[in-house]
């Protein structure tokens, strides 16, 4: 699945009432550092700000030490490896 600013994912219930059920979340962390390009990561896949998916060979040499800074937990929510500090290696 591509890149998305929409994390919760909806349907309408089946029960007529009409209200959005979520049914899926896709959280997101954006790494900001002054003077690079952004990044984001969703899904265990890392994206430039238009969008574009980042392969590892293409991935800033910047974004090792910006993921280290992450909690283990908040590596985990995006799709990283938690025990990894600092890796690249996606859990999809």
């Amino acid at each position: 699945m591509s890149f998305s600013l929409k994390t919760h994912v909806t349907r309408r219930s089946r029960s007529g009432s009409g209200e959005a059920v979520t049914t899926r979340v896709r959280p997101y962390v954006r790494l900001a550092v002054q003077g690079k390009e952004t990044v984001y990561i969703q899904e265990g896949r890392f994206y430039s700000e238009g969008g574009t998916e980042f392969t590892d060979d293409n991935l800033p040499d910047w974004i090792d030490d910006e993921v280290a800074k992450m909690t283990v937990a908040a590596r985990q929510e995006v799709g990283l490896l938690g025990d990894d500090i600092g890796s690249n290696k996606k859990s999809v």
